[in-house]
This record gives structure tokens, sequence and C-alpha cells, in this order.
């Protein structure tokens, strides 16, 4: 047994590199302040004693960042497209999250109220104008909305 002043700890993480070299507490506590990545690290901490010896253990760590909202974009049909009566209409929109979570998308029709969940499908219009909304919610309550005007028939 040494005494904890005399060992050299270092702490690193697999994706911000070094964090901390130096002497534990007379404890034997390794302390550490600091902002750490988004994302999922492997922290490692390894002590040394004056011979040589050393001991490590690791830990995981998920740090998460703040929410970037998701994005959304209603590719199909385009705005302002005249669109046949009593025929599926295909309804598709590009979704994505830059935190990688999983959104959900919900469709709306001013005319026909709440449409679908998912990114594509397949609906028949009334006759008429409508507005034709998407939103989409990610998992942490980012949201994004697009919305387009299409009329059915003539």
């Amino acid at each position: 047994d040494q005494p904890a002043m005399t060992l050299i700890s270092a702490l690193t993480s697999s994706l911000d590199g070094e964090l901390y070299t130096g002497n534990p507490t007379p404890d034997g506590l390794v302390l550490w302040t600091g902002e750490l990545t988004p994302g999922e690290h492997e922290i490692a901490l390894v002590v040394e004693d004056a011979a040589g010896n050393t001991a490590e253990a690791t830990a995981s760590l998920l740090v998460i960042g703040d929410n970037i909202p998701p994005n959304c974009l209603i590719t199909s049909p385009e705005d302002g497209a005249m669109l046949p009566t009593g025929e599926y209409i295909p309804f598709s929109a590009d979704v994505d999250d830059p935190d990688g979570e999983n959104p959900t998308t919900l469709w709306w029709s001013d005319r026909h109220g709440a449409m679908v969940l998912g990114e594509s499908f397949e609906f028949i219009l009334a006759d008429g104008v409508h507005l034709i909304r998407v939103d989409v919610m990610d998992e942490r309550g980012g949201t994004c909305q697009d919305t387009i005007t299409v009329t059915v028939g003539s």
C-alpha cells in the first residue's frame, strides 16, 4: 500500500482522448470536471504506482447533447398539384433526425383530419382544395412541420 498522493492516475475517453493526468486526492479519489462530446464513451482510468505497477478500470458512458429537431419535407404530391378525383394519391416525406432518433410522422388534412402515421402512404382525397400537413416529432420533443396545398378534381 502506498499513499494515494504518490500514485499517478490518467483518465481518458474513447471520443475525447486524455481528460486528466495527475495525483489522486489523499482519500484516493480522482476528480475531474469538464465537458464530454455527445456520444457513447468508453472511459478508462489507469493508476500507476512508483514501481510501475498499473491497475485499470473502464466504464461505458452515454452523453446526450442538446436536442437537434428533426428535418422534414413533403416530396409527394407537389405543392399546388392538381390531382384526379377518386384515385389513390401517393404521399411521401423525407424525414430524418440529426440525433439519430426515430421520429414519429403524422399526416393531416384540413378536410379529413388525421390521416396516417408514417413517411409514405396512399389516400383518396375528397374533391376540393386541401391543406396537407406533415408533423414530425423526435423522441425528445423536437418537431418539424411542412405543408402543401393540393386541389382534387376541377
